[in-house]
């Protein structure tokens, strides 16, 4: 299904955004270099991996439910003041690469449906 891999991409974008704003919008507030840093590392991460997701599938979503995982823990640990902030940004990653998996198994079952039920064309 088509549909469900370009929703976990739409996800994943707008997941690896929320972490880019999130970095600008404390450093400019708190004035915490190393908060942009992070914020723009895990958005870059996530963009990547979404694009990465996009056209390797499993890889890409492998990489999606790790930096899903890591960075709640990460930003629990050492900004203690944010973690919801970093649970819904960590569930959002985690949404994509859920919605990757589940696109790449509907689209492995369809194509093997479909090889199966079909008839080959010779064309003379």
């Amino acid at each position: 299904m088509k549909w469900v891999r370009t929703l976990g991409l739409i996800i994943g974008l707008g997941a690896g955004l929320l972490w880019l704003v999130f970095g600008v919008t404390i450093s400019i507030g708190i004035r915490m270099f190393p908060l942009l840093l992070e914020g723009f590392i895990v958005g870059a991460a996530v963009i990547i991996s979404s694009l990465v997701a996009w056209r390797w599938h499993i890889p890409g979503a492998v990489l999606l439910l790790l930096e899903g995982i890591t960075p709640f823990f990460l930003l629990f640990i050492m900004a203690r003041g944010y973690p919801l902030f970093a649970s819904v940004a960590a569930g959002m990653t985690l949404v994509s690469g859920i919605l990757f998996l589940v696109g790449v198994e509907r689209s492995s079952n369809d194509r093997s449906s479909d090889a199966r039920g079909s008839i080959p064309l010779k064309l003379s």
